[in-house]
């Protein structure tokens, strides 16, 4: 379990993530991440959500 203070950045509040959850995350600089909410809280994810739940396997069509 990590705790991470809310810090002012400008105009707006944010957070910085620990060197330890980016290696985890496999992310850095400029890279994006999704936060979504849970029926058990909020998740923090590299792959984008609404595109799993888009995606259609059986659409998909090779050639």
């Amino acid at each position: 379990m990590y705790a991470i203070a809310i810090q002012k950045i400008g105009d707006s509040l944010g957070i910085t993530l620990p060197p330890e959850i980016l290696q985890k995350l496999q992310v850095g600089e400029g890279d994006s991440i999704f936060i979504t909410e849970t029926a058990e809280g909020i998740q923090i994810t590299t792959r984008d959500p609404e595109f799993e739940k888009n995606f259609n396997v059986e659409s998909f069509v090779q050639d």
